[in-house]
């Protein structure tokens, strides 16, 4: 019995001896893993640090382009004084975006998140409105597939078009009529869609790989010179002096933004003396049908008293309505970016099976010292964007992880990859819609008054009728 007992002790030890063995390699092989895919480090101090994080409501300290103010010449379209601007002159021997010919300059941007209704197209030259629902799934058709940059407008309307319609025909009918958004202080008919393009970016505004879209906005402009081409070509200038008619662009993002939103000047800060008439070739993409065309744009010196606006609280379904011919507006840089661009950089490298450095110690280090500056410096930042870092760092973290073991990374592993350099993209539609817009007091009060002319005109019609059937009879 005592020899029993002592050998069962003996078998206890040595399961003790191997439980304890097993948790030291256990404890080994972990910081094995975690010293070769360091990425899960940098997904734990991401992840613990976000809710110490400052969440934007703030005003934004941002870099904006502006045209310089030496670089002015007189316009020979409009000379002498029927020119309202100047025209811009841009130094051809540097790139356009060179300092020589760009002013960087940092402003303020307000965020108006949670005070949206203090904002309108009639006091502010802008609006943030909610799109009609049922047009949502057409924009995630287009953000899935893309447009192929053949129509503006709808251009097929009165005929009978066999099979299922394009989606640009889809999109113009849609963006028809009264009720595609609405307006606090005005009412608002879109008559007719006249154009309309995808803009894509990266963090930064970097390019993004793909066709059948255009850039984001780098620079302050304003899409269009109501008084030049191709407006001016095509005899249509006065279309827009015409009382309650307007062109508007109608800014919406594809899906959540996490960087370069959108910002717009507000219409009461608009200093006329400072703005500049520029020709540009539209692209193939926003010519749509007419392709490629010379068109009038205006663009924005800086000078002190411009109040510019942004809304961090944009989802899926907003939008950012604005006068076309008169709001500077531009995209711009948030904090939080530059992490973004590294994570989109090394994911695409994994994707890619240029994976060598990615999960390394150096690369690690870039990014915990770029987040660490970000934490440290309390910029606000915004959940979005925090959301598309947190997405990132866990799909690195996770395809390190399956690297660090001699493996191949998993399918879904490679969709949550690709799932987070989407995150760290920016998609929208820009609109531009022909519409009659007017404060519903006038409108009320011109309904009565033009019933009245419609009377008066048919009850002249009616006398001279009878008149002219008096002469015959005698």
């Amino acid at each position: 019995m005592e020899k029993l007992i002592l050998l069962l002790e003996g078998k206890r030890r040595k399961s003790r001896s191997l439980v304890l063995l097993s948790l030291l390699f256990l404890c080994c092989w972990f910081s094995v893993v975690a010293k070769s895919g360091n990425s899960k480090s940098f997904y734990d101090v991401v992840s613990t640090q976000l809710e110490n994080t400052q969440i934007s409501n703030f005003p934004v300290s941002a870099e904006l382009r502006f045209s310089k103010a030496e670089h002015t010449c007189e316009d020979e379209k409009f000379p002498g004084s029927q020119n309202r601007y100047r025209r811009w002159r841009r130094n051809m021997s540097v790139p356009e975006h060179h300092p020589i010919n760009m002013d960087y300059v940092d402003v303020e941007i307000q965020d108006v998140a949670g005070h949206e209704g203090e904002y309108s197209l009639l006091k502010n030259g802008f609006e943030f409105v909610k799109l009609r629902k049922d047009m949502l799934p057409i924009f995630s058709q287009i953000l899935e597939e893309g447009l192929d940059g053949s129509r503006v407008g709808p251009q097929i309307q009165n005929m009978e078009f066999k099979g299922k319609l394009p989606v640009e025909e889809v999109l113009a009918r849609a963006l028809q009529g009264t009720d595609v958004f609405s307006l606090r202080d005005q009412f608002s008919m879109n008559l007719k869609c006249t154009g309309f393009v995808i803009r894509k970016g990266g963090p930064l505004g970097v390019p993004l790989n793909g066709s059948g879209f255009d850039l984001v906005a780098h620079r302050v402009h304003i899409d269009q010179d109501l008084e030049g081409d191709p407006l001016l070509s095509l005899g249509l200038t006065w279309l827009f002096r015409l009382p309650f008619i307007s062109l508007l662009n109608v800014w919406t993002p594809l899906e959540t933004p996490r960087m370069r939103p959108l910002a717009v000047m507000d219409e009461n800060s608009i200093d006329p003396s400072f703005t500049l008439r520029y020709t540009a070739n539209s692209t193939k993409n926003a010519g749509g049908f007419l392709g490629s065309f010379k068109s009038d744009r205006l663009m924005t010196i800086y000078h002190e008293g411009q109040k510019w606006y942004w809304n961090s609280n944009m989802t899926f379904g907003d939008a950012l309505v604005f006068y076309t011919g008169v709001n500077p507006h531009t995209s711009f840089t948030i904090p939080g970016e530059t992490i973004q661009l590294e994570l989109l950089t090394q994911l695409y490298s994994l994707i890619n099976e240029d994976n060598k450095e990615i999960c390394s110690d150096e690369a690690e280090d870039r990014l915990l010292a770029e987040f660490n500056r970000l934490h440290n410096s309390n910029e606000p930042i915004t959940p979005n964007a925090l959301d598309a870092i947190i997405s990132g760092a866990d799909a690195r973290a996770k395809a390190c992880v399956e690297l660090s073991r001699g493996n191949t990374l998993e399918t879904e592993t490679l969709t949550e990859i690709k799932n987070a350099m989407e995150y760290m993209s920016r998609s929208s539609l820009e609109i531009r819609c022909a519409s009659l817009v007017a404060p519903r007091l006038q409108l009320y009060l011109c309904i009565p008054f033009g019933f009245l002319l419609l009377l008066l005109a048919v009850r002249c019609l009616n006398n001279a009728c009878k008149s002219s059937r008096k002469l015959k009879t005698a």
